[in-house]
């Protein structure tokens, strides 16, 4: 399912970034600030994916090591390494949907692939 890649922060609770998904960043934040949360939640980064459930999988496996509760989605790791590590798996997942494309795309056409031709000057 498409959806967002978030980030969040709480000024309540510093040293934890929340790392989530959702189909809108702006409504989650919205049900996130109950009567339990003193401030509302920040968003830091935010980033669209055609399959959040996969993505977040992914993210919430690589980061493991920094998560405080199993069962949540805090994470004990600064907010820039926290950017860091989630924009670069978004990326790598990215690049190898475009390559899967690019691979698909040539040999439906039955046609060697050559780099060459996307290289711009």
């Amino acid at each position: 399912m498409k959806g967002f890649i978030y980030i969040l922060t709480n000024p309540a609770m510093p040293g934890l970034v929340k790392i989530g998904l959702a189909e809108s960043v702006e409504k989650r934040l919205k049900s996130l600030y109950t009567s339990g949360v003193p401030v509302p939640f920040i968003e830091e980064y935010s980033a669209f994916v055609l399959d959040m459930e996969s993505v977040e999988s992914q993210i919430h496996q690589h980061l493991d090591s920094y998560r405080t509760n199993s069962k949540r989605e805090f994470f004990s790791i600064s907010l820039e390494k926290a950017i860091h590590e989630v924009s670069s798996i978004i990326e790598a997942i990215n690049q190898e949907s475009d390559d899967e494309f690019i691979d698909n795309f040539y040999s439906i056409w039955n046609c060697p692939f050559d780099d060459s031709v996307l290289k711009f000057d």
